[in-house]
């Protein structure tokens, strides 16, 4: 079993949400959910997931919609809304950033951080 991250409040610790690594060969997929106990794609609380690339460095963020790929009506078809990313610099260091989509699907980028 793969250990499973929570999001909570850090004055009273109350729950936000969660998040554990999916049974998937290749790249990492990270389910998060309302749900503290029930994190499969089926829970209600399901929000969506986190996809990592094959080299780790970015992570895509799509809603609880289903795969494009599967024949499902568009309406039904997931949506991506965010990236995290990490890039290696020459010196050695990295530094992160985030894009975010829009209401109309147009790329946001944010400064990324060292």
């Amino acid at each position: 079993m793969y250990p499973r991250y929570n999001m909570v409040l850090s004055n009273n610790q109350r729950f936000i949400l969660a998040s554990q690594k999916m049974n998937m060969l290749g790249t990492a997929h990270y389910v998060i959910t309302l749900e503290q106990t029930d994190m499969t794609k089926k829970a209600q609380g399901y929000l969506g997931k986190v996809r990592a690339d094959s080299s780790g460095t970015e992570y895509n963020l799509f809603d609880q919609g289903e795969n494009p790929t599967a024949g499902f009506p568009l309406e039904r078809v997931r949506n991506q809304f965010g990236a995290v990313y990490y890039v290696i610099c020459a010196r050695g260091d990295g530094r992160v950033g985030a894009i975010g989509l829009g209401q109309q699907g147009s790329a946001q980028d944010e400064h990324p951080h060292s």
